[in-house]
């Protein structure tokens, strides 16, 4: 459902509680709108509503329930909908695999699994979009065997569902198997779907990067800025090759052309890496400080991490000590792989 249809719901269902407050199919409706919408705490009240006034047992409201928590991040809650719902129906596979998703949140992966397996056992509807959305929702839960699993099963019904192909190129990328990915990624290109090819091109530069293959990568990435030359991750891709090739002029003239198209953070971000890596250290911290400066971007605490690097090396080990502390509390995995 697209927010334009989310919205239209939500208004209809508005309209039929404005005469009667407890309709139930209103209130789900209105719940689910609200989900798509991400006024998650809102739908979250009327999803509530919905199972205190529905007259006939009913999975679906706790399903909705059980996934806007996920989205709030609060898998505790979650857990709590999807148990109170599985007492009723113990064989909702959709209610297993949220539970599922909720312990993977939490880290307690043998009772993922086992939600995981029961959800699977329960399946009853073996299309390949209904796999492909679970494989896809295990990879971003990091589950990556099950969710290989699940690409492959879509695949299995439908071979030309290039989605399901690039769900396990990630995978592999992200497992560090990238000859794998390649293979995979070279599957999709091979079906010509214009739809996907953009995203191909920039997830095969990205893997070709990370093998070190920088020439490959550049010409992945033109092919993909041909595609659409606002984009940025093409050219960004681009100046992490320069950067690795040793050549900082081309590598910062493809960030400036980010920053001068749309002031895009990771641009900034990136050229301020490139400085670092070729120890320019007062320009990588106007960089840093530039991108510590949106505190909407999700590269807050990366900047704030190598801006510690920078002080670093610049013989400021009291500064830098307290950046990688504040980098740290931003996100405690920040660094690890740095």
């Amino acid at each position: 459902m697209s927010f334009e249809e989310a919205q239209q719901h939500l208004d209809d269902a508005e309209q039929v509680l404005t005469e009667d407050p407890l309709n139930y199919y209103a209130l789900l409706s209105k719940a689910n709108s609200l989900r798509i919408l991400g006024e998650y705490e809102d739908s979250v009240s009327s999803y509530r509503m919905a199972i205190e006034v529905m007259t006939e047992p009913s999975a679906n409201p706790y399903l909705g329930l059980s996934a806007t928590y996920l989205q709030l991040q609060q898998p505790e809650e979650s857990l709590l909908v999807c148990d109170e719902a599985i007492s009723t129906f113990p064989k909702n596979s959709d209610l297993w695999f949220n539970k599922g998703v909720a312990h993977s949140d939490l880290n307690q992966m043998s009772n993922a699994y086992e939600c995981f397996d029961n959800s699977s056992d329960f399946c009853e509807n073996h299309d390949a979009e209904v796999y492909y959305q679970r494989g896809k929702t295990l990879q971003n839960s990091k589950v990556y065997d099950m969710a290989l699993e699940s690409f492959e099963k879509a695949l299995e019904i439908d071979g030309s569902l290039v989605k399901a192909l690039i769900g396990k190129a990630v995978v592999f990328n992200e497992r560090q198997e990238y000859e794998s990915s390649l293979e995979n990624l070279n599957q999709a290109l091979d079906l010509h779907n214009e739809d996907f090819l953009m995203g191909l091109l920039i997830l095969k530069a990205d893997v070709l990067f990370n093998i070190g293959s920088y020439n490959e990568s550049i010409e992945c990435c033109k092919m993909a800025a041909e595609l659409n030359e606002t984009n940025a991750a093409p050219h960004i891709t681009i100046g992490n090759c320069f950067v690795a090739l040793g050549d900082l002029e081309n590598a910062i003239s493809e960030f400036d052309m980010v920053i001068d198209m749309n002031n895009d953070t990771s641009a900034i971000y990136y050229k301020g890496r490139a400085y670092l890596h070729f120890e320019m250290l007062n320009d990588a911290i106007s960089c840093f400080e530039k991108v510590i400066e949106d505190q909407e971007s999700d590269l807050v605490a990366d900047a704030t991490w190598y801006m510690g690097n920078a002080y670093e090396l610049l013989g400021r080990a009291e500064e830098a000590e307290q950046l990688y502390t504040n980098a740290k509390l931003i996100d405690p995995n920040c660094g690890d792989c740095a």
